[in-house]
């Protein structure tokens, strides 16, 4: 859910796992764009010792989040109510 998005934002790395069929999609997606590694397929001591590793994907996230996505949907609701 939204924690994966927050750490995105923060350029946190992440281990997912898809606990509910809602979360499916991104989980899926969070995956292929190799922007989190899947709980249980892989021993994370990789990264964990890997400082350049943690350092390169960090910088990798820079960006992709910027904090103003509430602010986004709000104002496009109002635009589609004001032009109703």
């Amino acid at each position: 859910g939204l924690t994966a998005y927050e750490a995105l934002y923060l350029r946190k790395p992440m281990l997912l796992r898809c606990a509910a069929d809602n979360q499916k999609w991104t989980y899926e997606h969070f995956l292929m764009d190799a922007l989190a590694w899947p709980m249980g397929e892989y021993d994370p001591s990789f990264y964990l010792d890997d400082d350049l590793a943690r350092h390169r994907h960090a910088e990798s996230l820079a960006g992709l989040v910027d904090g103003r996505g509430t602010e986004r949907i709000v104002d496009a609701i109002l635009e589609d109510w004001r032009t109703r």
